[in-house]
């Protein structure tokens, strides 16, 4: 008969939906199809009369950039991160999920079989917010 441990998660789920509120308020403003009427004609009267639209902005949930160090593709809290980014995924929180093995300078998108180098990821996700989920601790190099 086969050894099973029964998994729960590293905390309670409703820590996990708190957190995804905080996500929740991260937002871009973004034009909108829709004219702002009296920005417009404040900044037409400073144009000197020349039509100067101003669009309405929009709200719109910002995408995480996620980095998960995944190591050799098991460990101890893997299971616990993937519960966490379920749990995120289930409450609406948009992100991006990136799987590296100790250095995230090769990174893989999640569901893709290629690798992308962190530059072209770090460019692509300019300005956004990351989270780097790794076990290992950065170190100051002594040398």
């Amino acid at each position: 008969m086969p050894y099973v441990v029964k998994y729960r998660p590293p905390f309670a789920e409703a820590l996990a939906i708190d957190a995804s509120a905080i996500l929740a308020r991260l937002f871009d403003g973004l034009p909108s199809e829709g004219i702002d009427a009296p920005v417009t004609v404040q900044h037409s009267i400073m144009a000197g009369g020349r039509f100067s639209p101003v669009y309405e902005m929009r709200r719109t949930a910002r995408v995480l950039t996620i980095f998960v160090d995944v190591q050799k593709g098991d460990h101890a809290w893997l299971k616990s991160v993937n519960w966490l980014l379920d749990v995120w995924r289930r409450q609406g929180i948009q992100f991006i999920r990136y799987d590296f093995g100790f250095s995230p300078n090769r990174l893989r998108q999640e569901g893709d079989l290629s690798f992308q180098e962190l530059d072209v990821v770090a460019r692509r996700s300019v300005g956004g917010p990351l989270l780097i989920l790794s076990e290992e601790i950065a170190r100051p190099s002594h040398g």
